[in-house]
């Protein structure tokens, strides 16, 4: 060939030899504390920036990454296993592999690994635990891991020891020859990393032609790049000269792909000069709308793309090559070939394939025909095919794809789209979530995610296989209510500390037939057809139609994805497996495969129906340890002597496997579980109410009444299945739970566990689990009336149990005990409480409530069994306390004892002022004890406050706040979300597993506070017929003796506005007194405050403050130290030696009356948050600020909810002391220090960074309205007039200077814009007001996106002072203050140019994931939070009132079934019911915000007839060095676009500068900047590129609008055409 020609280039080489002790890194974070990083230049070339490297200090030895002290450590002794001294480098990696006697026993291969080895077994392709594409390299002897190379004597990552090639002359897109550069004379030593203009490149995977890349000859790499991260392998490079791309003869380099989607190259010398490696920016190119044409784009070989589809995951196919786009031919076109474009696309399982030019005929090239794909390639181009432009077809055979997505997150290597390892998409890649805490309330938002239901299993340890690539996700908390993955809890995206053997997976309720056509709930095209594949797959499935690979197995015409007959994939066709030797062991193998548990049979004899098709598998012979089928011994695939009559099948534990057995219907009785062939029993240890729940659930029985042990339904016999049985209560079996082991217990049949679910069907009920039980079971029915006592021998109780009968639950009724095979009842002759709690403790039913006579519940008949019968109250059993003997009476029916226990409540209070408050205890195990304080909070105090039917909690009290307890503490660390039905379904240690004394015993206030006499009950219902004697709650005068349930010194406060002030009272010798306020002060009104857990004391009122009192007065000349816990230890002059009247009765405010305040607002409900803390008021700062925080304090001071959070002293600097920092509310909290902060005080903040708030309820500046609980009353308030259609005066206001506020709209984010400044409201004038400066109005106001800037006085002209004129926003500012104008006061205008706003928050609905403002899924905003409609009833009536209300005309269509994707968060509507004519949504008859019967994927969605304009610049500038595009922003944002949203081709390519309402976008006059295209001609030469703008409300997977455009430029001129144009694009 004819060499280049060319200046032959002289390059310099500089080689670094630095000491072989020190490691190559990128980070001097990674040298250890007693290395020195060096700078250096490791490479050999010129190209080496300044690299780093970690070197031990003198005195230390090592690699720089860990150095030792040798007067410390100096042998092998200080290694780990696996790793040996030397006196140069510390603790280096043994290699096991070169040592005399080799670990590994031959044909082995021995495989060194850092501190280990592994022996591999030969293969003639390739090592067993290496990619077939990939390389390994060698470190001397050692064998380096997969994907790292020896550099230095050391095998290490290239990703991370690489050297820059930043040289922009490599660019595919430079075609200047002027200087040539040549590769030939570059000493290429190690790894490269390419850049362009500071942006991640790569080589070019295509032909580059000749003469460009700063060079005569280009190089390429004639394969594409590895998909997979973490493997190096090995790429072909050509040249390019005299028309071939492959001139010369070819050489090889290693390549490896980088987590973060980059790659480095091991280069070598090209053969000659001129040669020059080529480089393009690895990126992809914005859809466009038809095929591009030759040289428009920035697409890499091979790249596919989906056209004219609903989204960028479906539409026509094409495919990237020679630098042009083309489609593909639908000839042989099937759902394989689809599912590699999905794949490619990252767009998750293919729906459908369809053809014939479903999305519209192409133009261009055809690229590919016959395209023919296994389904395991990554790209479409790997797959066989004619060869590129080889083809028969015109445009109308052209090719499309729907994929599953867009989705973040697909289940791979399952046996359906629902069922897999879990990966999500991120920063254009698929990785993998870590198991650390997977647990099934995050499965189950998985699932529910991928609309497969909820979930079956949460599985660990890379179940179905380890994934490859990045770690996207570890430590996932779910709660199991969020709408997506990445909204649970975790530590960051790609921050995780795990390996990809801990991959979660899971396994999904829904199971979708393998073919289904099952579609996602988002929308799809509506004008296409595709053939549906049937997906009930009784018969075998044909060659060819499916997805599943090689080896996989499935269970068909079972009645779960978990029994039937098995069949297992080969040669692309599912075929059946025969019976022949078919056992347990065989069929355990299935089960694991599947992920279905243990094996319950394996049914022979076509039991699940024949199949059709192949028969692949006999004889097959498991040992049982086995991963897959196809690893089990067996004939060989498709050899057999088997007819489909004798296909095998299997049933796994997953199917079945829990039953009640004695119970009087099957919701209740003795727990039994099916393992191995055999039902067995479950031990009581640790049994509670989350275990019974997850077995009531199981069955179908609702939740659990019940936890019941010591076989309470009778002694089970065979084996006991499992022991220590711990659940959370949400998982899907009995078995999920943690135990010991099947089989493995420590218990005798006298302790079996059995339960009562509140579901209680008929005895002879002909409802069932779903669940199949086995076939051969007879049970005889026992009859459902039990109102009368029940004959002999008709049972199946065991002497001396109890029931009780015709009551509302299991736990009040007619007392029955069973004697000599019979039900009697019991004569209530001395029947009194006692006796009736031993009836309580005996069913588990808690505290006694009454014990009722006289046949209160009904009378019985047959015998009476008991009489006379006396209780110390000690007994368990009711047949163990003192009577005349079984049948010895003297009564009938008539006089019949009855029972109501306290019920399934396992809790109560003790020592508080009445049953809402208290120091907390649980029942178990037979015995009251309480809960301990570490982590004690809110949450959890709701728990039990909702439990007792007692509201919501108001304070969570530690340190034994109503005395300490005695006997167990059963429960610590208790961890409640405060959504659980019961303390005890909470997290926590484990009944009786704490480290606390009873000095930490956990008390809790709720809300509801009745009357300490009240005889309110819990709230499940009683016995009607119950005389009681009320009590009047009314305390306000003192409680006459004997007449009250308190104990001796307790205290109370009577007549304040909640139980935290008011009139002191205490109890004593049986009667409540006042206290007299003579020395009356704080200290002693502190003490009072304490013990009552009402926190610090704000006042000590005197002379009745809170009315007289009446009866005793206990306490006179009260001195106490502040110290004491009780009013009653402090000094005084008796109880009841006294020198007072009631005129002179003390009071107390305690903290816990108050707390919060809005300052500097316009009213109460808005303004700078201040607690009140330690006797003075302080601030909170806005770190993590958000609405759930502002929601708390609105709500705390009766202002409603939030509308706005703001931040950075919005209200002003306040001053003082910062209380609050880092503030986390679930919103649900009664006060805002009842949220989790850093503790008070306790902060990083300035004064800078106050926290503020707007709530939704405004009441006029001047209104009277306080919030319910009390203030100091020491304090004079400024009242500022309500009325602001008129600019406020001098000095009357409160506003603080540079605030902003909008008057006369129709809400607080609407209307004429005024500015406070110098003590006074002005207006600003409208010239040159525009979109820019409003949004920073609307940003101020926390008011959310601007809608419109209105000039002209729209609003009404405001009067006083104009402050503002000529403002010009940046759009950056944070107050309108900041921005450029003219100064205060400096203005040529009059109030008629007065400026207004109008923001997005004055709108409460919106339109959501349309293509414009006027089409989308409907939202409304309410309580601070926006949510969806259901589109039950929705119609063109509901929809016109939506489209009106946005100004987007009338309706043309009312969408349903979440037609624009399903939102997250509340579902505010439901039945809405519009006549058309009214002006809002919510104006429209409906439940009732809130309330509502749906789920997100019935979203209701409208299009308006409002239809997009088309794209137009309002500025166009062709000049000498620079291209500009000017979009007037009103233009913009009436059509529904956002004029800053946009980039050039290049994303990193957007606005530059706004000026006149105009935002300007400019780019470089030269090939390749911001993605220019370059084209020439024998006159002109044209630069051409595309702006795209994106929707105002732009969410995921909405496409912008794009703008092409062309500057053309004479050849001979050089004139200057710097003026505005408006060009015909």
């Amino acid at each position: 060939m004819g060499m280049p020609a060319g200046l032959f280039l002289l390059i310099v080489v500089h080689i670094f030899t630095g000491s072989s002790s020190g490691t190559p890194v990128t980070s001097c974070d990674s040298c250890h504390d007693e290395a020195t990083c060096l700078k250096s230049q490791e490479r050999g070339d010129t190209f080496a920036g300044h690299a780093l490297s970690c070197v031990c200090k003198d005195g230390f030895v090592g690699d720089g990454l860990t150095c030792y002290d040798p007067k410390v450590c100096s042998d092998s002794s200080c290694c780990d296993r696996g790793y040996h001294w030397s006196s140069e480098k510390g603790c280096v990696d043994t290699d096991e592999c070169s040592l005399s006697n080799v670990p590994c026993t031959p044909p082995q291969i021995c495989h060194n690994t850092p501190g280990s080895y592994e022996c591999l077994e030969p293969s003639s392709k390739s090592r067993s635990a290496v990619s077939s594409q990939s390389v390994q390299f060698s470190c001397g002897n050692t064998v380096c891991p997969s994907g790292m190379d020896c550099i230095n004597s050391q095998c290490v990552d290239p990703c991370q020891n690489y050297t820059t090639l930043n040289d922009d002359w490599r660019s595919v897109n430079n075609t200047n020859t002027q200087v040539l550069h040549c590769d030939r004379d570059i000493n290429w030593q190690g790894w490269y990393r390419l850049f362009l203009d500071q942006t991640s490149a790569r080589i070019p995977e295509w032909c580059v032609e000749s003469n460009r890349c700063g060079t005569h000859a280009t190089l390429w790499i004639t394969q594409p790049h590895p998909t997979r991260s973490g493997e190096i392998v090995n790429r072909t490079v050509c040249n390019v000269w005299s028309g071939s791309c492959c001139y010369y003869r070819s050489q090889t380099i290693h390549v490896k792909h980088c987590y973060g989607n980059y790659y480095v190259y091991k280069l070598v010398k090209p053969p000659a000069c001129y040669y020059a490696y080529c480089a393009e920016v690895n990126t992809t190119t914005p859809v466009l709308p038809t095929t591009t044409p030759v040289g428009n784009s920035t697409a890499v070989e091979g790249e596919v793309r989906l056209v004219n589809g609903n989204s960028s995951c479906s539409g026509r196919v094409e495919i990237f090559h020679s630098g042009q786009w083309g489609t593909v031919c639908d000839d042989a076109w099937s759902l394989v070939d689809a599912q590699v474009v999905c794949r490619q696309l990252g767009c998750g399982t293919v729906l459908s394939a369809p053809t014939n030019a479903q999305f519209g005929q192409g133009n261009g090239p055809i690229w590919l025909d016959d395209v023919t794909c296994t389904g395991n390639e990554s790209k479409l181009s790997e797959c066989r095919h004619r060869g590129f432009g080889s083809h028969n077809c015109g445009h109308s055979e052209d090719a499309g794809v729907v994929c599953a997505a867009p989705s973040s997150v697909r289940l791979v290597n399952g046996e359906n789209r629902c069922s897999g390892r879990v990966e999500i998409f991120n920063d254009g890649q698929w990785g993998t979530v870590c198991d650390d805490s997977w647990d099934l309330n995050d499965a189950n938002v998985v699932c529910r995610q991928l609309g497969c239901g909820s979930a079956r299993s949460a599985l660990q340890s890379a179940a179905f296989g380890q994934g490859s690539g990045p770690i996207w996700l570890d430590d996932v908390d779910c709660v199991g209510d969020e709408s997506s993955i990445t909204d649970c809890r975790h530590n960051g995206l790609g921050v995780h500390n795990c390996g990809h053997s801990e991959d979660a997976s899971i396994i999904c309720e829904v199971q979708p037939g393998i073919n289904s056509t099952v579609f996602p709930t988002t929308p799809r095209p509506q004008n296409f057809t595709t053939t549906h594949v049937p997906a009930n797959i009784s018969t075998t499935a044909p060659v060819g139609n499916s997805t599943a690979v090689e080896g996989e197995v499935r269970l068909v015409n079972g009645n779960s994805s978990c029994s039937g007959r098995v069949e297992i994939f080969h040669s692309g066709q599912w075929g059946t497996v025969c019976d022949d030797n078919w056992g347990l062991s065989d069929a355990q193998v299935v089960c694991r495969q599947l992920g279905c548990g243990r094996v319950l049979s394996a049914p022979t004899n076509a039991q699940f129906g024949q199949g059709s098709g192949p028969i692949w598998l006999d004889d097959v012979t498991c040992t049982g340890s086995e991963s897959k089928l196809s690893e089990c011994r067996h004939r060989g695939f498709g050899s057999h002597n088997c007819g489909h009559s004798e296909d095998a099948g299997v049933v796994c534990a997953a199917a079945s496997s829990v039953r009640l057995v004695s119970g009087e219907n099957r919701c209740s009785g003795r727990v039994e579980i099916f393992n191995d062939g055999q039902w067995g029993t479950v031990c009581d240890d640790l049994w509670d109410l989350n275990d019974a729940n997850v077995v009531c659930r199981q069955l179908g029985c609702g939740s659990a009444r019940s936890a019941l042990q010591n076989a309470a339904f009778g002694q089970g016999s065979g084996p006991i299945w499992l022991d220590d049985v711990d659940c959370f209560g949400n998982e899907s079996s009995i078995t999920d739970c943690r135990h010991n082991g099947l089989g493995v217990h420590n218990c005798g049949h006298d302790e079996d566990a059995s339960i009562i679910c509140e579901v209680q069907p008929g005895i002879n009920s002909t409802g069932f689990p779903t669940t199949p039980r086995p076939q051969t079971f007879s049970t005889t029915h026992v009859p459902t009336n039990i109102s009368t006592t029940t004959t002999v021998g008709n049972s199946t109780a065991v002497e001396g149990e109890v029931r009780l009968v015709n009551g509302n639950s299991s736990c009040s009724g007619r007392v029955e005990i069973f004697h000599s095979g019979q039900w009697g009842t019991v004569c209530d002759d001395a029947w009194g409480l006692v006796d009736a709690q031993v009836v309580c403790r005996q069913l588990g039913c808690g505290t006694v409530l009454s014990a009722p006579t006289n046949a209160q519940f009904g009378q019985g008949n047959g015998p009476i069994w008991l009489d006379d019968v006396t209780c110390t109250g000690n007994e368990s059993k009711l047949s163990e306390c003192q009577h005349r003997g079984f049948g010895s009476h003297d009564c009938s029916h008539s006089e019949d004892a009855g029972v109501v226990c306290e019920a399934a409540s396992s809790v109560r209070l003790v020592n508080g002022q009445n049953r809402c408050s208290g120091r907390v205890e649980i029942f178990n195990n037979g015995q009251w004890g309480t809960v301990c304080d570490d982590s004690w909070d809110l949450n959890d105090a709701n728990v039990v406050c909702r439990q007792l039917g007692c509201g919501s909690a108001r304070s969570a009290l530690q340190n034994a706040a109503f005395g300490q307890g005695s006997g167990p503490i059963w429960l610590d660390d208790v961890d409640c979300f405060g959504n659980e039905p019961s303390i005890t379904d909470c997290r926590h240690n484990g009944l009786g597993v704490h480290n606390c004394g009873h000095n930490e015993d956990a008390g809790i206030i709720c809300e509801v506070q009745p009357g300490i006499n009240s005889t309110v009950f819990p709230t499940t219902s009683r016995p009607q017929t119950f005389s009681t004697t009320h009590v009047p709650t009314n305390i306000s005068t003192t409680t006459p003796v004997g007449n009250s349930t308190a104990v001796e010194g307790e205290v109370r406060l009577v007549n304040g506005n909640s139980s935290c002030s008011g009139r002191v009272e205490i109890f004593h010798s049986g009667q409540w007194g006042t206290v007299c306020d003579d020395a009356w002060g704080l200290v002693d009104a502190q003490v009072v405050c304490r013990q009552l857990g009402c926190g610090r004391v704000f006042s000590a009122p005197t002379n009745a403050r809170f009315g007289q009192g009446s009866g005793p007065i206990w306490l006179d000349e009260v001195t106490c130290t502040g110290s004491e816990s009780k009013l009653s230890e402090c000094r005084h002059e008796g109880f009841g030696s006294h020198d007072c009247a009631h005129s002179e009765d003390a009071g107390v405010v305690c903290e816990a009356a108050s707390s919060v305040r809005l300052v500097n607002g316009q009213n109460r409900c808005s303004g700078r948050v201040e607690i009140f803390n330690n006797g003075q008021w302080g601030t909170v700062c806005d770190d993590s600020w958000d609405l759930n925080d502002a929601n708390v304090v609105c709500r705390q001071l009766g202002c409603g909810s939030a509308r706005s959070a703001l931040q950075n002293a919005a209200f002003g600097q306040g001053s003082g002391p910062i209380w609050l920092d880092d503030v986390d509310c679930f919103g649900n909290e009664p006060s805002i220090t009842d949220c989790r902060h850093n503790g008070l005080g306790v902060h990083n903040c300035g004064h800078n960074e106050d926290a503020g708030i707007i709530c939704e309820v405004q009441p006029g500046i001047n209104s009277t309205v306080f919030p319910t609980t009390s203030r100091p009353q020491t304090f004079s308030t400024t009242h500022v007039p309500t009325n602001i259609s008129t600019t406020t005066p001098v000095g009357n206001s409160t506003a603080v200077e540079g605030e902003v506020r909008l008057v006369n709209g129709n809400s607080s984010c609407s209307g004429r814009v005024e500015i406070f400044h110098s003590g006074q409201w002005g207006t600003v004038c409208d010239d040159a007001w525009g979109l820019v400066d409003a949004q920073v109005v609307c940003r101020q106001l926390g008011c959310g996106r601007v809608f419109s800037a209105p000039t002209n006085a729209r609003f009404g002209q405001g009067s006083g002072p104009i402050w503002l004129d000529e403002v010009t926003c940046t759009g950056s500012e944070s107050k309108l203050s900041e921005c450029r104008h003219e100064g205060f006061g400096s203005h040529d205008c009059a109030h008629s140019e007065d400026a207004g706003v109008v923001c997005e928050a004055a709108s409460s609905v919106r339109l959501v994931n349309g293509q414009n403002r006027c089409s989308g899924r409907v939202e409304i905003f309410n309580d601070g939070q926006w949510g969806t409609v259901c589109d039950d009833s929705w119609d063109l009536n509901d929809a016109n009132v939506v489209c009106r209300q946005l100004g987007c005309g009338s309706a043309r269509s009312a969408l349903q079934n979440a037609a624009f994707g399903q939102g997250s968060g509340p579902i505010w509507l439901d039945d809405v019911d519009c006549f058309g004519n009214e002006p809002s949504i919510t104006d429209c008859r409906h439940n009732g915000l809130g309330v509502h019967d749906c789920v997100h994927y019935e979203d209701a969605s409208v299009v308006c007839e409002f239809q997009q304009p088309p794209l137009q610049p309002s500025h166009f500038i062709c000049g000498r060095d620079k291209i500009q595009v000017g979009l007037h922003m009103g233009n913009m944002s009436s059509s529904g676009l956002n004029p800053f949203s946009g980039n050039l081709a290049s994303r990193k390519c957007s606005w530059v500068r706004v000026r006149d309402d105009i935002v300007w976008y400019e780019v470089e006059a030269r090939a390749g900047a911001c993605g220019n295209l370059l084209e020439t001609n024998s006159t002109h030469v044209i630069y051409s590129n595309s702006l795209f703008i994106y929707p105002l409300a732009n969410l995921s997977f909405t496409l912008p609008v794009s703008l092409p455009f062309s500057c053309v430029y004479p050849l001979d001129t050089d004139a200057n055409l710097n003026v505005a144009i408006i060009p015909d694009l």
